[in-house]
């Protein structure tokens, strides 16, 4: 709506909604869309990595088991914020308004 100054929104969306979101905006020549992983999906992966990691250098020698301790702290830490998002989102959604 010209009326209005929103130029850009970002939806956080389940898999269907994402789905028929892009469907429905697809054939428009007004809109730009971009959609992507959702932070806390990435997140999470990234904090998985890390801790397997950690276990790797533990298991190697290169860092001692205070430290890990210390690593599997902040990690769970993370995990549990990231568990107490209360969407189902999997996906971002950023929707751009081009001017006609």
């Amino acid at each position: 709506d010209p009326n209005h100054s929103v130029y850009e929104m970002e939806l956080w969306l389940n898999e269907s909604e994402r789905t028929s979101l892009l469907s429905e905006l697809e054939d428009l020549n007004a809109v730009w869309v971009r959609g992507e992983e959702c932070w806390d999906t990435a997140r999470m992966r990234t904090l998985n990595e890390t801790e397997r990691l950690g276990k790797r250098l533990l298991e190697s020698g290169y860092i001692a088991e205070s430290d890990y301790r210390v690593l599997k702290e902040e990690i769970d830490s993370q995990r549990e914020e990231l568990k107490e998002i209360k969407f189902p989102a999997k996906y971002r959604v950023w929707v751009t308004f081009v001017a006609g």
